[in-house]
């Protein structure tokens, strides 16, 4: 039998219109008529009222959503919000987003039921995917991590173009004129915005020009693979930005391997300055991600869309990055 509004009415003891207005959340209400309402249609199974649950707990239940690569990436992201969460109402869980979902957003929409809000890392969804999601969950609490080309979901993420000028300038300071690029997975706009951040300080620069770019994936092996494309080249003497930390040490593992020497023969830069960053020999120079901080200012926003019913899909905060220089790029032994 479908639940109808005076289905609630009903069984609360309010007008119809009370109902109404609460659960489109056109308030302000007594917080008890509230709770009252909003459990009592939680109960009878009036659809699409999971997602105003939050509204009347004492604790609230965050899920962390993305696809769990195995790697010091992901370690990285859920201490951070693990971190972040301490000495708060929040309680995260983390949550498997098999890349290999046919329908992405019907999956979502099934898993967010169980939150009160969500952080969702998936660099594969498209802008119809974000689209499509945003009009089944309305207004439910949900920030994306991976920075979206058209921002339909309230997003917090790094500044990746930030990031990649940083380690532009770093190359310049140090002298080096001849430069490459090792660039991430083409459909993911990080990709692309560290890249651009990278090329367009050498391009501002008369002294400076890339003459090696290699299409990567974020993998060690595509970083291998990068070292023996540049050394068929017979290209040397040049500093190599790797997208992010596993590729630049695939490079640079197989050019020690194949007796070059680093920072002389290749200076290279990673980016997220992942543990391994500074356990291997040379140490990594690279771009430092601070995911406390972005577990902390995420879960901020989130908390604000619960508390004021404030989806602001339009609104997009970068955690600012620095450079960790080392090793790798300068020649000095750091103990950092």
């Amino acid at each position: 039998m479908k639940i109808t509004l005076k289905d609630i009415a009903d069984d609360v003891g309010v007008s119809l219109a009370t109902v109404s207005r609460v659960l489109a959340s056109k308030g302000p209400f007594n917080p008890e008529t509230e709770r009252k309402i909003i459990d009592s249609a939680y109960r009878l199974g009036y659809p699409g009222v999971k997602f105003l649950r939050h509204k009347v707990k004492h604790s609230l239940d965050i899920a962390i959503i993305t696809p769990m690569w195995l790697g010091e990436f992901d370690a990285s992201l859920f201490r951070g919000f693990i971190e972040a969460s301490n000495d708060s109402k929040f309680n995260i869980r983390f949550v498997n987003m098999d890349e290999t979902q046919k329908d992405p957003v019907n999956y979502l929409s099934r898993t967010l039921e169980d939150f009160d809000g969500a952080c969702i890392f998936i660099p594969y969804l498209t802008s119809d995917d974000y689209i499509k999601l945003r009009s089944v969950v309305n207004s439910y609490p949900l920030i994306s991590l991976a920075p979206i080309t058209d921002p339909i979901l309230e997003t917090v993420t790094f500044d990746s173009y930030r990031g990649g000028y940083l380690v532009a300038k770093h190359f310049h300071e140090l002298g080096f004129k001849k430069t490459g690029i090792i660039v991430g997975e083409s459909i993911r706009l990080e990709s692309k915005l560290r890249k651009n951040g990278f090329m367009n300080y050498i391009n501002d620069t008369d002294s400076m020009e890339c003459l090696w770019e290699y299409q990567g994936d974020f993998s060690f092996d595509s970083g291998v693979k990068a070292y023996h494309d540049i050394n068929a080249r017979e290209i040397e003497n040049i500093a190599i930005f790797g997208s992010n930390d596993v590729m630049a040490l695939g490079f640079m593992r197989e050019a020690i391997r194949d007796g070059k020497h680093i920072p002389t023969d290749f200076a290279i830069s990673g980016y997220d300055d992942l543990p391994f960053s500074k356990l291997y020999d040379p140490h990594l120079t690279s771009v430092s991600t601070d995911f406390f901080k972005l577990g902390k200012y995420a879960l901020k926003q989130i908390l604000k869309q619960i508390e004021h019913n404030d989806t602001d899909e339009e609104h997009i905060s970068l955690v600012p990055v620095s450079l960790i220089s080392r090793e790798s790029s300068t020649g000095e032994k750091t103990t950092s």
